[in-house]
């Protein structure tokens, strides 16, 4: 019995040493991807007094018309606004103040080869800006360049030429999005997965954006990703894939160095969508009032005041000089560990600017505008737009099911893309986290105590105590009555299952089915 019971010692030691340490011979799948990432900047356009993304729309054999148009997860599809939005504003002056407020306008009649039909060949319903501006009446094929890219032949637009509730046009990239789902059916992109970095407006130090088609810019990642479930469901009848559960959200006053709490786990409905159409922070009514009562509603000039300006989506308004420089410091909950951003003043404030009458950007440096909506937001959800995005990388892989998050990076530097699921050294080497070190201190641990029971194994054999059971009769396959009869053990056996533990395969995850997660070591912990 003893020789068994030193056989399994030193079996089960093999085995549990090897499966301590299966990922040291164990290599992720290769990167599967055919195409290259394409890295697209998100700027002042050229043709139109707008921030957005660059775009050219016309038939075969007609002059193209330049948008812009701003990358949006409330719709699917790619809308354009028509012309026809412009037509009231008689004077030429206005009228460029329209076009400019709406990052230019698509003028169907300009085309001879557009095909107008009453409904969209793909049958979406966009239900959420259906209630507010009423459907999309008009809808053709074009081809569709990006500056930069490559074109899309015979792709779908929307002309909008009713309604009232937008600013832009919109470039849908929710989760059913045509304009992704056109790039990988042209072989543009392998998986429907994008990065966004809304770079900054702010007039202190700006910078463009980018965003990246297929894969992620790692240039613009710092630190270490952390991993959300994209939600399908609508918040209060409005679509959300970007769901995050807020933690907490402090404002710190710099003057006074202050924190006060503005929103912990404890309030009612503490979730937020992220997205990037939108340019401010936008709260509910409640929430307005909370933000008031803790300092900021001193020096407020009246929300129904109207500069001699065109502003698309106006702020908090102060006579210059108020309010105090503050910083919101916001946590959200994510799935592994919490993720934990400061927005600073110079991207929360800055002097009034807008749309002049000759369609070009002015500031008006009599007034402070803060990037928070002055109106109640939409639906009671409170929404986490660009301003939010200056200070975050926001990486989406729809095929997974997950979008991350990281602080992003204030350089200038260029795009530099790479795809999601391939392992690049840049994101690996900060990506460790907590739950790693767990692991990789449980491994350490399960090592020593097996090391230790080898150890007394061995020397339970060389002391001789084994002759002196033998010497003393004791018979190694007697009956033990509590136990039942004593089976010997083959020592070939589990010298055969060390084997097969040192040559199970590795992960069975296609290259294919490979997430972003997993490219750049997240790891899961059980909450």
């Amino acid at each position: 019995m003893v020789d068994n019971i030193l056989y399994s010692i030193i079996a089960a030691a093999l085995v549990g040493v090897v499966a301590i340490f299966p990922t040291a011979s164990c290599a992720k799948p290769p990167c599967s991807t055919s195409s290259t990432p394409v890295c697209l900047n998100l700027q002042n356009c050229t043709n139109v007094d707008a921030w957005g993304l660059q775009i050219e729309v016309g038939t075969k054999g007609q002059a193209r018309q330049k948008i812009c148009l701003v990358p949006s997860t409330v719709i699917n599809a790619t809308y354009t606004l028509g012309s026809e939005i412009c037509n009231n504003y008689n004077s030429n002056g206005l009228n460029k103040t329209c076009q400019a407020s709406h990052g230019g306008a698509f003028d169907r009649s300009l085309l001879a080869g557009f095909a107008s039909r009453s409904t969209s060949m793909y049958n979406g319903v966009e239900g959420f800006w259906n209630d507010l501006n009423g459907p999309v009446e008009t809808f053709g094929n074009v081809e569709f360049a990006v500056a930069g890219f490559t074109q899309l032949k015979d792709y779908e637009i929307g002309v909008v030429t009713n309604g009232t509730k937008y600013n832009l046009g919109q470039l849908g990239l929710g989760p059913k999005s045509s304009f992704l789902q056109a790039l990988k059916d042209q072989g543009f992109i392998d998986r429907l997965v994008f990065g966004f970095d809304a770079g900054s407006q702010s007039p202190y130090n700006p910078r463009p954006g980018h965003i990246v088609l297929g894969g992620y810019d790692q240039s613009r990642v710092v630190g270490n990703f952390a991993e959300f479930d994209i939600n399908y469901e609508d918040t209060e009848f409005r679509p959300c894939p970007f769901r995050v559960e807020i933690q907490k959200i402090d404002v710190l006053f710099e003057k006074t160095m202050k924190t006060t709490a503005f929103i912990d786990m404890e309030s009612r409905n503490p979730y937020a969508c992220i997205e990037p159409y939108d340019n401010l922070f936008r709260f509910p009514s409640g929430r307005l009032a909370s933000l008031e009562s803790i300092g900021l509603g001193q020096g407020r000039v009246n929300s129904d005041w109207l500069p001699n300006l065109q502003v698309n989506e106006p702020g908090w308004r102060y006579k210059a000089g108020n309010p105090g420089a503050f910083s919101l410091d916001i946590v959200l909950n994510g799935l592994d560990e919490d993720f934990k951003i400061v927005i600073p003043n110079e991207e929360l404030a800055h002097p009034l600017r807008g749309i002049d009458n000759n369609g070009s950007w002015a500031v008006d440096s009599n007034y402070t505008e803060l990037n928070i909506f002055q109106e109640s937001a939409v639906r009671n959800t409170i929404v986490l737009g660009k301003a939010f995005l200056s200070q975050v990388y926001l990486a989406v892989d729809y095929e997974a099911g997950k979008f991350y998050l990281a602080a992003s990076s204030p350089s200038t530097a260029g795009c530099n893309p790479v795809p999601f699921g391939c392992s690049n050294d840049g994101v690996k080497k900060g990506s460790i986290t907590v739950a790693g070190y767990v692991g990789l201190a449980f491994g350490i641990l399960s090592f020593l105590i097996l090391g230790i029971l080898l150890g007394l194994g061995i020397w339970f054999w060389k002391s001789g105590r084994l002759d002196r059971y033998r010497r003393r009769g004791v018979n190694i396959t007697e009956r033990v009555p509590d136990f039942g009869p004593y089976t010997q053990q083959n020592t070939k056996d589990m010298r055969a299952l060390a084997r097969q533990a040192s040559l199970r395969p590795c992960s069975n995850e296609s290259p294919d089915r490979q997430t972003f997660g997993s490219a750049i070591g997240l790891r899961r912990t059980m909450s």
